[in-house]
């Protein structure tokens, strides 16, 4: 059984809600790029094991902001075969955060020096609410996609196999002596 959605939270089009979280995920991306570019930059000691991760995650971000624009395109355009793409996209992306945030995680709660400004309490919250989100837009998004698709199967199927009606002349002739 397969959770299926007509409204996105319950009261917007599911197209626009997916379209507006696209949007939101562009920024959220571009933001996360300019400050972790800066990060890098600022810390003192930057070591091969720093870098490495600076990487992973900079790539990570970059590969998702271009399927995001992937994504936008495919909400304007109804395509259910970019929106797919973004389907899978969305499934691989959702894994490698969740090990990313547990990775960020472990580094928070070992590490001593860990600046008074990142609480891991409030890091923590903030990613099950990005997962509990990123899931809740997946379901949203099959939702949408075999929506896309029923609607192109059954514009086919009448296209291809019309339907024939027989009406009958004496019937009209009737209707038409009644009134």
């Amino acid at each position: 059984m397969v959770l299926e959605f007509k409204k996105c939270c319950t009261c917007v089009p599911m197209r626009f809600g997916l379209a507006f979280w696209g949007y939101l995920k562009l920024l959220f991306d571009v933001v996360i790029l300019f400050i972790r570019g800066f990060g890098i930059e600022m810390q003192p000691q930057i070591g091969l094991f720093s870098i490495t991760t600076a990487f992973i995650v900079n790539n990570t971000v970059m590969v998702d902001f271009i399927m995001n624009i992937v994504f936008i395109i495919g909400c304007h355009r109804k395509k259910a075969s970019l929106l797919f793409v973004y389907y899978v996209h969305s499934m691989v992306f959702l894994v490698i955060t969740i090990f990313l945030c547990a990775y960020n995680f472990m580094t928070m709660a070992t590490n001593i020096f860990y600046s008074e400004y990142n609480n891991p309490l409030v890091s923590l919250i903030a990613y099950f609410i990005y997962i509990g989100a990123h899931c809740y837009m997946i379901f949203i998004l099959r939702s949408e996609i075999t929506k896309l698709e029923n609607n192109t199967e059954s514009t086919t199927t009448e296209m291809t196999q019309p339907e024939c009606t027989l009406k009958m002349i004496e019937d009209t002739e009737q209707q038409n002596e009644i009134e």
